[in-house]
């Protein structure tokens, strides 16, 4: 059973997975920190999980109306939702900082670099 079952499981309904506190506490293993922000952009951008939603950080960038082409191309409102968010980028390059995530902070940073750098950019920019 994964932490977010578990979480589910005892949660009331309608309440969400306290993202916040992911993002704003560094873990001691940064590793398993890692591994559970990159479950949770999958599971929100997949629309696989209900209780996480990055729509409601209150941390992120303004939605700017000349970047409307990203969602002309195709980007869902779930993946510009997570990189919107100045909390999940600056975690994340925290992360990078430490001992043998580097690499793995990078591929996370992959699909932005190349799908939508203007949203990474202002949240880079803001981190």
């Amino acid at each position: 059973m994964t932490l977010l079952q578990l979480f589910n499981k005892s949660k009331p309904q309608n309440v969400q997975f306290p993202l916040t506190n992911l993002l704003s506490q560094t873990w001691k293993s940064g590793s398993l920190q890692l591994t559970f922000i990159s479950n949770c952009i999958q599971l929100y951008v997949g629309k696989k999980e209900k209780s996480i939603m990055f729509s409601k950080l209150k941390n992120k960038t303004q939605t700017i109306t000349e970047l409307q082409q990203i969602k002309e191309r195709g980007e869902s409102t779930e993946m510009i939702d997570v990189w919107q968010s100045v909390d999940v980028v600056e975690r994340l390059i925290n992360l990078s900082e430490r001992k043998g995530l580097f690499l793995k902070v990078r591929r996370i940073f992959d699909h932005p670099i190349k799908q939508m750098p203007e949203y990474l950019l202002l949240s880079l920019s803001l981190a």
